[in-house]
């Protein structure tokens, strides 16, 4: 489905991603976790279009979108969730939503579409009139989880969906994260909460300052952590650090039991 190959992506001369690749399946979730500083947001932006890659190619379905207009990738079935959510907040909750279904496919179901919409975020319904900007953070991150559902993705992409809200919320937004996926769209997931993010990815990719993620797969109770281009670290994982048992395709390999949270050490 969507394939990141290699991309280089600079910020005027600083560069601010080296060498990173990621592929997303059909039907898959996958998370993005990493410190912050570290690129994530960027790998987003690069995919979506707001930035070109210098080098290395993105793809989706296997045509190459590395320099297509945002607009032409939406359109072909990729929706980005902002961080800090990007609301309209002098419009109203109706009219973001409408701001989401620009394309004609869109437009044809658009009642359709906002019916499903409020299937997951019932709140929205009850504040069809109200100015978006009024709204609570954890409303108006609905909202813009909405308005991007607006445009039927293949993909959704959430840069920080749980940022800002309360406990009680984070754990509704994953949920409906969890939902959706369930029903066909595909989600790639940045987010600093590795615990959530664990519970609903089928695999998870740690970013580092602008290297290459290191990924790992996810299962009931093990989760194996591939470090690629680092050397000489050891893996903290939760009260214990882990020696690399191996090396394999250059990087260290190491498996832990019931690890949710990790971090890298010197």
């Amino acid at each position: 489905m969507l394939k990141v190959n290699e991309i280089d992506v600079y910020y005027g001369d600083l560069q601010a991603l080296r060498e990173v690749s990621i592929e997303v399946q059909p039907g898959e979730v996958v998370s993005v976790i990493g410190s912050n500083g570290a690129g994530k947001s960027t790998l987003l932006k690069t995919i979506s279009g707001m930035l070109r890659p210098r080098k290395g190619a993105i793809s989706l379905n296997g045509s190459d979108i590395s320099h297509a207009p945002s607009s032409r990738i939406v359109e072909q079935g990729i929706s980005h969730v902002p961080e800090g959510r990007q609301i309209f907040p002098t419009m109203t909750v109706l009219e973001n939503l409408e701001m989401g279904a620009q394309f004609p496919r869109n437009k044809q179901v658009q009642h359709e579409t906002m019916e499903q919409v409020f299937g997951y975020f019932p709140r929205l319904k009850e504040r069809l009139d109200q100015k978006a900007g009024t709204l609570s953070g954890g409303e108006q991150q609905m909202l813009a989880m909405g308005r991007g559902l607006m445009s039927l993705p293949n993909l959704m992409m959430l840069d920080e969906p749980s940022l800002g809200l309360a406990p009680v919320l984070v754990s509704t937004i994953f949920e409906i994260i969890a939902k959706i996926n369930q029903r066909g769209t595909s989600i790639l997931l940045i987010e600093q909460n590795v615990f959530n993010s664990l519970k609903i990815s089928d695999r998870t990719c740690w970013k580092m300052a602008g290297l290459r993620s290191a990924e790992q797969v996810r299962s009931c109770l093990k989760i194996p952590i591939f470090v690629r281009p680092i050397w000489g670290y050891k893996i903290n994982c939760g009260l214990r650090a882990l020696e690399p048992k191996g090396r394999e395709h250059g990087g260290w390999w190491v498996e832990g039991e019931g690890l949710l949270i990790f971090n890298f050490i010197l």
